[in-house]
């Protein structure tokens, strides 16, 4: 347990020890990371989309803030199954705009459409032949504004409902998916 000054909350966990405490006894190893600068307003959408699913994280899923700290997944990914990260990502749409990318898509665009974009793909292509997840997507939000402030602007704040819901239905799918997969061998 982490101490705290009274009237003041601990710091943030870090990414291992929240790994740590992922329950993964429903077979499938799925991880929603959330990306992003929380000093940055809109960049750090992933991070607060993070904490508010890790109070409530999506059934068989684990939910981790990785923030900036996208190097240190790399011994962590080993083992999922699926991943999805949530991260703002400048691609052209209107402040809010809601994309789903797959991770490749995200490597191959001519312009990063993240400041984590480089980071990720990166870090996936570091790990073990057959050591990471077989599909990665990214959950992006259009970011309205990127400087200096810990608030998101009013049209990101606005999205992040839709975000959340977003990412439970992905994780759903993926997890009725799992779930198929006996009986397709069966059969």
């Amino acid at each position: 347990m982490m101490a705290s000054l009274e009237g003041r909350p601990p710091c943030r966990p870090s990414v291992l020890s929240q790994l740590l405490s992922v329950d993964w006894t429903g077979g499938s190893r799925v991880l929603v990371v959330g990306l992003g600068n929380l000093l940055m307003r809109d960049d750090g959408v992933g991070v607060h989309a993070a904490q508010r699913l890790a109070a409530d994280p999506p059934p068989g899923a684990g939910v981790v803030d990785a923030g900036t700290a996208v190097w240190h997944l790399m011994s962590l990914l080993q083992g999922v199954t699926r991943l999805l990260a949530i991260d703002a990502m400048c691609a052209g749409g209107a402040p809010g705009s809601i994309y789903v990318v797959r991770i490749d898509e995200v490597r191959a665009s001519p312009r990063p459409f993240s400041a984590h974009s480089l980071g990720l793909p990166e870090v996936l292509r570091g790990l073990a032949p057959g050591g990471g997840p077989r599909e990665a997507l990214v959950l992006g939000v259009e970011p309205e504004e990127v400087g200096y402030g810990m608030e998101l602007s009013q049209a990101v704040q606005a999205a992040l409902p839709r975000v959340m819901d977003e990412a439970r239905r992905i994780v759903a799918r993926w997890q009725a998916e799992e779930s198929e997969v006996p009986s397709r061998r069966s059969a």
